[in-house]
């Protein structure tokens, strides 16, 4: 059948669309939304059985019904989708998107299935049964239907990036009082502790307790100082100072300045490549090369371990690469998917404010250019991939 083009819509149709765009518009919640894109669908494709199954959070084998009507099953029902227990919500899930089941007999004559997606993921199923006056579904009513789920999950998508928008600027203002408020009084009992720790060595050689005491607060109040810079470098968003610059030049830099403070059981190499001048921020560059060392030195579990450095440039997509890589550490599918994102750590160590990948990527896409996190379990091993535009 052929596809019914938009200028044979009657106003009607096209004021029940308008409708339904300011409904789904204005819902507040995803559950709200999807509630209304079920109404909705159903409204304008004249079906009287339908519902909308969700992939369970806790259970990726079972689905349970969010909203239905004129169904024998309730809301809350689980639908398993493993064996061949639901074939055609599991089909809907992982093969086709969205298709027309014939039914012989029963209390409907055709099923539409149509996957519902959030950020690339099957999020659940729409399922709409034709029956009564609606004697089958068409390929307009596949069409009709897919365009207001997209429209449905697409004001989803935006909800939640507004609302993590406000979160993420909720916690900024906090974070910023926050550093306000300790760094001038951590700056001061540090340089406090290093002078009476130069003058204990000397002037009292003897008194070894004191010193190592001494020590352990001069090493604490520097990772509060680095843990405070790294915050305010974050929320500052500083704009960028660009001007030619040898990536090379800035890695050999970073490493002579960090040398004594490498620990000894890690071994560091650079492969310097051929590449072409950048045109780059040199103080932010340092920062995220620092803050990239940083972030390996923490991340290598084992007792000798290797950072691997590497430049390249690929003439052909004028690309330049960065490549760091640290064996030792694995990062899990999970933990890549929000490992750049602000105030979020998983070192179990005590080391890092969950801002040090933040600040890397956030300065990267200042340059315009990209980030990707790779690993491996056996033997472990984490590459971070970093691509500049060399024109």
């Amino acid at each position: 059948m052929e596809k019914q083009k938009i200028t044979d819509f009657d106003n009607k149709t096209i004021i029940s669309f308008l409708k339904l765009i300011e409904d789904i518009s204005f819902t507040k919640t995803p559950g709200e939304t999807l509630e209304k894109l079920m109404e909705k669908t159903a409204e304008i494709l004249l079906v009287e059985k339908g519902c909308i199954f969700l992939v369970d959070e806790e259970s990726e084998l079972e689905m349970v019904m969010l909203c239905a009507f004129e169904g024998r099953h309730k809301i809350g029902h689980r639908a398993k989708i493993t064996g061949n227990e639901h074939p055609h919500l599991k089909r809907c899930l992982e093969k086709d998107p969205f298709f027309i089941r014939p039914v012989e007999k029963g209390i409907v004559n055709s099923v539409l299935y149509v996957r519902l997606e959030l950020d690339g993921d099957p999020i659940g199923v729409m399922v709409l049964g034709a029956s009564g006056k609606k004697r089958r579904f068409t390929e307009n009513d596949v069409y009709i239907a897919k365009a207001i789920s997209n429209l449905a999950v697409k004001t989803i998508q935006e909800r939640k990036r507004i609302e993590k928008g406000i979160r993420l600027k909720t916690i900024g203002k906090f974070a910023a009082n926050v550093v306000h408020e300790i760094r001038n009084p951590a700056m001061a009992a540090g340089g406090f502790a290093r002078r009476a720790q130069k003058q204990l060595e000397n002037e009292c050689g003897h008194a070894e307790e004191l010193k190592k005491y001494l020590d352990i607060i001069v090493d604490e109040i520097r990772r509060l100082e680095n843990s405070l810079n790294n915050t305010m470098n974050y929320l500052k968003n500083p704009e960028l100072n660009l001007s030619e610059c040898s990536l090379n030049k800035i890695i050999r830099q970073v490493l002579t300045e960090n040398e004594e403070k490498i620990p000894a059981n890690i071994q560091i190499s650079f492969n310097e490549g051929k590449i072409p001048l950048l045109e780059l921020d040199k103080n932010l560059i340092i920062l995220f090369i620092r803050q990239l060392l940083r972030n390996a030195k923490e991340e290598i579990l084992d007792e000798q371990e290797k950072i691997y450095i590497k430049t390249l440039w690929k003439q052909k997509n004028d690309t330049v690469y960065l490549e760091v890589k640290n064996t030792g550490s694995f990062v899990e599918k999970e933990r890549k998917e929000t490992i750049f994102d602000p105030f979020v750590t998983e070192k179990s160590n005590g080391k890092g404010t969950g801002l040090g990948l933040s600040i890397v990527k956030t300065i990267v896409e200042k340059h315009g250019g990209e980030i990707d996190v790779q690993s491996r379990k056996n033997p472990p091993q984490t590459t971070f991939i970093i691509k500049f535009k060399s024109k």
